[in-house]
């Protein structure tokens, strides 16, 4: 429910909302062929043998619901012509039942997220904005003592500049950001009742870059470079499975001799990402994925106003 007010002679906007979510979730595992030889082939073409998850080879089990309602609110107040103040939260009421491999999953968890944001038009053509959040999220996954973790709290800080040129006909971003989460659910090892996992203090900052546009009546060109750095309360690289550097570009052309027919391609490149395995015999390996980039192509045609056809090739080059 939403509309507007008016308070000290200007007109503003207010919105409240519920949601209410519900998640079954029921697993099985079973080790049964664990230690089988296996093929190079047979890993890479996907033909890996299924596991025997009759109830006689079932090792480990679980089975449990997720209920999540939250009750929202926002207000958008125009300070001045210029300046706009957003204010907003959640309050989030979480609760879960059942059981996971062997000891009972349950937990109640109530919580209110804030939200905060304000913009100001520097002209008519650009807007600094700036905005504060904080995160709160139940998880599932459990501990080397099958305990469920803790939920993952955080908050999240951004500000940046936004821009059109062109006559409206190029747009632009600026970003930087500032993301602190406790909790944060890392895979750490193996053990008699399957994955475990910790959680960790990890901060994450960086800067985004967008831009979007149209170059001429038939080329429509976006782009966007994303730089991070992700370390934990120690200072030490985390989630090193998550690329610091990503670029992506996309381009469309409208074909002048054919009008309803789009041909587009993008390029989506990161940085190279690993994970450092623990061995059952002491030591570590590194699983690593060099940097590389991924291209894809499509191509639309619309046969009518209200009719059309397209195709999409995804990582078109294999890679």
């Amino acid at each position: 429910l939403g509309g507007p007010f008016t308070l000290a002679g200007r007109e503003h906007e207010a919105r409240v909302g519920l949601s209410w979510s519900r998640s079954v979730n029921a697993l099985r595992s079973s080790y049964a062929g664990v230690g089988d030889p296996l093929s190079e082939e047979d890993m890479l073409d996907g033909s890996t043998p299924r596991p025997d998850f009759d109830k006689e080879r079932v090792d480990g089990r679980a089975d449990f619901t997720d209920h999540r309602r939250t009750l929202y609110g926002v207000a958008r107040f125009n300070l001045s012509d210029d300046l706009k103040l957003i204010t907003g939260a959640n309050l989030t009421q979480a609760r879960s039942d059942g059981i996971q491999y062997g000891e009972t999953h349950r937990y109640r968890k109530l919580k209110t997220t804030p939200y905060l944001g304000a913009l100001y038009d520097l002209d008519a053509h650009h807007t600094v904005y700036a905005s504060y959040t904080k995160i709160y999220k139940p998880q599932f996954k459990l501990d080397v003592a099958n305990r469920v973790l803790d939920p993952l709290d955080g908050q999240s800080v951004e500000a940046g500049l936004k821009g059109e040129w062109l006559d409206g006909r190029l747009q632009g971003s600026l970003a930087v950001f500032r993301v602190t989460q406790e909790n944060d659910p890392v895979y750490a090892g193996f053990g008699p009742n399957g994955s475990y996992y910790e959680g960790i203090d990890a901060t994450s900052t960086g800067f985004e870059l967008d831009l979007a546009g149209r170059l001429g009546r038939n080329w429509e060109l976006s782009g966007s470079y994303t730089q991070l750095r992700l370390e934990d309360d120690e200072g030490n690289a985390a989630r090193t499975f998550v690329p610091r550097r990503m670029f992506r570009l996309a381009a469309r052309y409208r074909v002048p001799a054919l009008p309803g027919l789009k041909l587009g391609a993008a390029v989506n490149w990161q940085s190279r990402s690993y994970r450092d395995e623990a061995l059952a015999g002491g030591g570590t390996a590194r699983v690593l994925q060099a940097s590389h980039a991924l291209i894809d192509l499509m191509a639309r045609y619309e046969i009518n106003k209200h009719l059309s056809a397209s195709l999409n090739l995804r990582n078109a080059t294999n890679e």
